[in-house]
């Protein structure tokens, strides 16, 4: 048992995201002999990156330029773009035949995952609200929402971790020209993130294009209501109230040399799985359990259970309520809380739902809409293929 570390919460990857990106526009902090509090740091820091940020929005809007995930609605590219990706969508229901549609996303991606295949785009549009794990697009929040994830007793992440992991840690993070000083007020569960954001950008990959993100823009731009399974406030508690004892396994999990390099290459892997709308696998194994401490497999197992078991049942919970609620929903949540034994797939089933995977094949069925015609009979009309333009990528 090892792990599961790849995207876990999509608040954490938007935050980190924020931060690396703010203080690389802020040297002044970085140069500065004084000390600044982590708070002030932090603050400064995504400061810097909403100011960033607004001005990058602004020039894109100067240029009509759109979003990575694209409106059907907007101005659409001269020559038609087609989606090149196939993840799983699915179509929960139940007895009465009240349903809502899933997909698994990843919080990284690319420009490949600007443009949704027809069968998503089809299903969305029947959709009246947009579930997701939580409100990504409130970051803008107060700081103090995440005090918790920072050492507030005047210690840093050295005080709390062997120096030989420190070091190395650091190394990775500088060799990636990610490192930044204010990490050291932050604690474990954020340095994993900055190692994951850092082996993201080695493979390509990026939060800009992360599917939760860009369609909760989209979602709001359409009106749609949203709902969250989660929100932000919880994935931030969960993550501060994991034990020292598992915050410090954390920690051991990336002080090795060449992390960052493998750990892109798992992601590369995974996204390659999303894509295709293949079962995530998780990095939940070990070859050789003898070589490793048995109290390091018991935290990794309680971590995995707080992590992804106990979420998939909440999820599923209140996916089960928008069904019988009768609401037009498309659920959003990362792909791994769907699959296996407890995912979300396999709680809906064994509480009486159905479960159908989308193909193209839908798209066309779900595209005929029934329209009276003026003799009173029902004519059926085809829509024209979804067709969107993927756009750039707004910071994170």
């Amino acid at each position: 048992m090892k792990i599961k570390r790849i995207s876990a919460f999509a608040a954490a990857v938007i935050f980190s995201a924020m931060i690396v990106s703010g203080c690389s526009n802020s040297t002044d902090n970085e140069q500065s002999s004084d000390k600044p509090s982590a708070e002030s740091s932090i603050s400064s820091a995504v400061s810097d990156e909403e100011s960033s940020a607004d001005e990058e929005i602004s020039g894109e809007q100067s240029d009509n330029e759109e979003s990575p995930v694209s409106s059907s609605s907007s101005q659409q590219s001269s020559e038609p773009a087609g989606s090149t990706i196939t993840p799983a969508v699915w179509e929960a229901t139940d007895s009465k035949g009240n349903s809502v549609y899933m997909m698994g996303t990843i919080h990284v991606a690319d420009k490949d995952a600007s443009v949704l295949p027809d069968y998503f785009e089809s299903a969305y549009a029947k959709c009246d609200a947009l579930a997701v794990e939580c409100d990504t697009s409130s970051m803008d929040m107060d700081i103090s929402a995440y005090a918790k994830l920072l050492y507030a007793d005047g210690t840093t992440i050295k005080d709390h971790v062997p120096e030989e992991q420190y070091n190395t840690v650091v190394k990775e993070l500088t060799d990636a020209g990610e490192y930044m000083s204010v990490f050291d007020y932050m604690k474990p569960v954020m340095w994993s993130d900055y190692v994951e954001l850092a082996a993201a950008s080695k493979a390509g990959l990026s939060a800009d294009y992360g599917i939760d993100y860009n369609m909760l823009d989209r979602a709001k731009e359409e009106g749609k209501e949203i709902l969250e399974l989660e929100s932000v406030e919880f994935q931030m508690n969960m993550m501060a109230d994991l034990s020292d004892d598992i915050q410090t396994l954390l920690f051991k999990e990336i002080a090795e040399e060449g992390i960052i390099e493998d750990y892109s290459k798992e992601l590369s892997e995974l996204y390659d799985q999303w894509k295709k709308g293949e079962e995530i696998t998780s990095d939940d194994e070990v070859t050789d359990e003898s070589s490793v401490d048995e109290k390091d497999l018991e935290l990794a197992e309680e971590y995995n259970k707080i992590l992804v078991d106990d979420r998939n049942i909440g999820m599923a919970e209140k996916i089960k309520s928008y069904i019988d609620d009768g609401k037009k929903v498309m659920v959003l949540a990362g792909s791994a809380h769907f699959y296996g034994e407890g995912g979300i797939i396999k709680l809906l089933e064994n509480d009486g739902y159905t479960i159908r995977r989308l193909t193209s094949e839908d798209a066309g069925n779900f595209a005929q809409s029934e329209q009276p015609s003026e003799s009173g009979e029902t004519q059926v009309e085809s829509s024209a293929e979804v067709q969107t333009d993927p756009g750039v990528p707004r910071a994170a």
